[in-house]
């Protein structure tokens, strides 16, 4: 027994039922199914416009004609512009890298500055006796790494705000360098 496949043929536009909706009574989502069934049953296959509110236009039947008009179009690839300025821009370039490494810097330091105190606590509340010297020694290396990348940020900031013609936010400096002198305050005043 063979199966006969029948071909369908598209529907005759009378055929269509036309559905018609005011999108402007409806609210929300009811308004973009509105919205979308009057397009399916008006034939529209082009995506939404911008202003749903406008008229849309009927896709056009000429497909040639834009493509000839997208082949005259000049590409707009043809290099940089000759306005620019180069060493403008390398040097924005590398304010952005100092910037970048200062706010690194910034984290390292706050980071290994609070992993030094947790450490510390830990120690202080545990005992130094019934600890492992990896975890007695861990605040003493954590603090000494917070004091170098400390200095770092230190030295960026004051680099990043020579460096860059729009300046940092006052907040943002302020906190850096305020996390910057920190573990040097330290240092200071454990040494007396």
């Amino acid at each position: 027994m063979a199966i006969r496949r029948q071909r369908l043929s598209p529907p005759k536009r009378e055929d269509i039922v036309t559905f018609r909706c005011d999108p402007d009574k409806l609210g929300g989502m009811q308004t973009a199914l509105a919205l979308w069934l009057n397009r399916v049953a008006a034939g529209y296959t082009r995506p939404f416009p911008e202003n749903p509110k406008k008229t849309m236009a009927k896709p056009n039947k000429n497909k040639s004609k834009e493509k000839r008009t997208r082949a005259a179009e000049p590409s707009r690839s043809d290099g940089p512009p000759k306005d620019r300025d180069l060493r403008k821009d390398a040097e924005s370039r590398v304010a952005d890298a100092i910037t970048v490494a200062w706010m690194l810097t910034v984290v390292a330091t706050l980071v290994a500055e609070l992993i030094a105190v947790i450490s510390w606590l830990i120690v202080f509340q545990l005992g130094p006796e019934e600890l492992p010297r990896g975890i007695v020694l861990l605040p003493i290396v954590m603090w000494a790494i917070s004091v170098v990348t400390g200095s770092l940020d230190l030295g960026l900031a004051l680099l990043t705000s020579r460096l860059r013609t729009v300046p940092a936010p006052k907040p943002v400096l302020v906190t850096s360098v305020v996390i910057g002198i920190l573990p040097l305050a330290a240092l200071i005043l454990l040494a007396k």
